[in-house]
């Protein structure tokens, strides 16, 4: 499930740490509880004393899996075009996923967008971006076993990913919020 979301920030933040190309700070936090009501996030939000100066959130979870050349976009223009349309330029400048933002309809029934750690930083106003596979065949299964994961693919959204820190943390200005913050909507988690 989240092992190569795990792997994915880790290795972004070792690149991003050998690099030292950022003008800004880029913080990895994992966070915990996410699905018993996105506990951790929560917290970090509310109570974190940097939160103030936070710029955007990169949330990947289940990045290992289906398709190599194709990734699930979660939540980038729900606040800001500016995010957006930076997000779709570093792709096609490093790793060229076909970026599908099928989960951002309103009508989505799953409404991922509500149910993973980034959603408590849209709440707050801060840009987010959800990378996902939406991996159905071993969700919560003993059978998600290692030799299934596309070391690949995680690679690309590693690289994808570091380099959209990078390209916001080296930005003149916060990203534009030229929307308005979606209420919570209450899933009964």
């Amino acid at each position: 499930d989240d092992g190569s979301g795990t792997v994915a920030v880790l290795e972004a933040m070792q690149i991003l740490s050998a690099e030292k190309k950022n003008k800004r700070s880029i913080l990895g936090i994992f966070h915990t509880g996410e699905e018993k009501g996105l506990f951790g996030s929560k917290y970090v939000t509310e109570h974190a004393g940097f939160m103030k100066n936070v710029i955007a959130d990169i949330n990947m979870d289940m990045v290992g899996r289906e398709s190599i050349d194709s990734l699930y976009c979660i939540g980038s223009d729900k606040l800001s075009t500016e995010f957006s349309k930076i997000i779709k330029d570093v792709n096609a400048e490093t790793v060229n996923f076909v970026l599908d933002y099928k989960f951002d309809s309103p009508n989505d029934p799953e409404k991922l967008y509500y149910r993973s750690d980034h959603y408590n930083y849209a709440a707050k106003g801060i840009p987010v971006v959800f990378f996902y596979d939406d991996m159905k065949t071993d969700y919560h299964k003993f059978t998600d076993d290692i030799e299934k994961i596309n070391f690949e693919k995680i690679l690309k959204t590693t690289i994808l990913s570091a380099n959209l820190a990078l390209r916001v943390s080296n930005l003149e200005h916060k990203l534009i919020v030229d929307k308005k913050v979606e209420e919570s909507l209450n899933f009964g988690m």
